[in-house]
């Protein structure tokens, strides 16, 4: 009677170990989750730094590998193809930049020689500041040139402790903060995954 009221006893511990073992997974990912949602359905945060520079700030989605694979297997490919094995990967981000840019140079003569025969007269054009550079020719009415555009994109990725009255502690979230060297420029889109081991 005793061994099998000890037998009994073993089994009802290790299924209450288990079933609070099942419990804790089950809360971190119900966690996980409703931040993700969090990130997902909150607006990013557009501001200036400095007056003249552009800067975003943006949720982190928290992912496992296999999620990653699913449902962003272009991102995942991209990681393989640059020979990097996805679960060794912490966090992966995406920024997207639109540059828009008015631009006054002046256009000045200049004598361009086609094929040998006789010069043509043609326009150049020369524009340069430390974003953008703009050159070359405008000849019968068609502008014949190229545009270099230069970007820095600073991400810093940080956490946000909880609070209780003046009390710090913990990690309330993970955020993103981007911040782009162009004033010409304007970043749209911006996406961090963290992976979850």
């Amino acid at each position: 009677m005793k061994r099998i009221l000890l037998i009994i006893t073993t089994l009802l511990a290790a299924a209450l170990v288990v079933s609070v073992r099942y419990s804790a997974i089950q809360r971190n990912e119900h966690r996980r989750l409703l931040t993700n949602q969090e990130a997902l359905l909150s607006r990013n945060h557009e501001y200036r730094v400095r007056d003249s520079l552009n800067a975003i700030s943006v949720g982190i989605l928290s992912m496992r590998a296999d999620e990653l694979r699913r449902g962003f297997d272009g991102l995942s490919g991209l990681v393989r193809d640059m020979d990097v094995k996805l679960k060794r990967v912490e966090s992966l981000s995406q920024a997207s930049i639109e540059g828009r840019y008015e631009v006054k140079a002046a256009v000045r003569d200049t004598v361009v020689i086609v094929a040998r025969e006789m010069p043509a007269s043609a326009q150049a054009v020369h524009f340069s500041d430390p974003h953008m550079e703009l050159q070359g020719f405008i000849l019968d009415s068609v502008f014949h040139g190229s545009i270099l555009t230069r970007d820095t994109l600073t991400q810093v990725v940080h956490r946000i402790p909880r609070r209780f009255l003046f009390i710090k502690w913990g990690t309330k979230e993970l955020r993103q903060e981007i911040v782009n060297s162009n004033p010409h420029s304007r970043i749209t889109y911006s996406r961090i995954i963290r992976i979850d081991k």
